[in-house]
């Protein structure tokens, strides 16, 4: 027998209870994380759709992502004209990604807009800008940051302080400060599947 797929499908017009975490879409900004995101996110629509919708909750991306042994170094900054990361900072992040890249302990990058995620960036003492952190997660979520501005020399600083535990850690109680939600424009809503 032939499978023929339907021209379209809908998961959430299929899963009407499962709708809000089936159309769910995260901001994971630059963590390279995106393997986390994108399983996080299948398995929350899996187990919604399999309670038929007793357990709608998204699956922390960020628990898979920063377990035991990663560091999210998390780098607040101005949105340039471009809405990137401005370009010097961008370059400098970029660079120190591609020397952590590999190595016994994963570090994961991302940006942060300072202005749009004020909230975020005053839990982690991250005013002015840019500014550097690195959060870690598991039983406990911790965080330590630099107070310099980020240049080549005072990133790849604080990383190699980071890495010889030579930092000191703040508890952040109640886990990770929420990050704005990105809503979809409305005529995107239906694409994700």
């Amino acid at each position: 027998m032939l499978f023929r797929s339907p021209d379209s499908f809908d998961s959430a017009t299929n899963w009407p209870k499962c709708a809000t975490v089936i159309t769910d879409i995260r901001d994971q900004s630059m963590c390279g994380c995106c393997w986390a995101f994108a399983g996080a996110e299948a398995a929350s629509d899996r187990l919604c759709i399999a309670t038929e919708g007793a357990t709608a909750v998204p699956i922390s991306a960020q628990d898979v992502c920063y377990g035991a042994d990663a560091w999210c170094v998390i780098v607040a900054g101005k949105r340039g004209a471009d809405g990137k990361l401005e370009k010097s900072v961008l370059d400098t992040v970029i660079a120190s990604k591609s020397k952590h890249a590999s190595g016994s302990v994963k570090l994961a990058f991302m940006w942060v807009d300072a202005e749009r995620e004020s909230g975020f960036t005053k839990a982690l003492g991250l005013e002015g800008t840019p500014k550097v952190a690195v959060m870690r997660t598991g039983k406990r979520t911790r965080y330590a940051k630099s107070d310099d501005d980020v240049t080549s020399a005072s990133l790849e600083k604080f990383l190699e302080r980071v890495l010889n535990s030579d930092v000191q850690y703040t508890n952040l109680k109640g886990g990770p400060p929420e990050l704005t939600k990105l809503e979809p424009p409305a005529d995107d809503k239906k694409k994700k599947k």
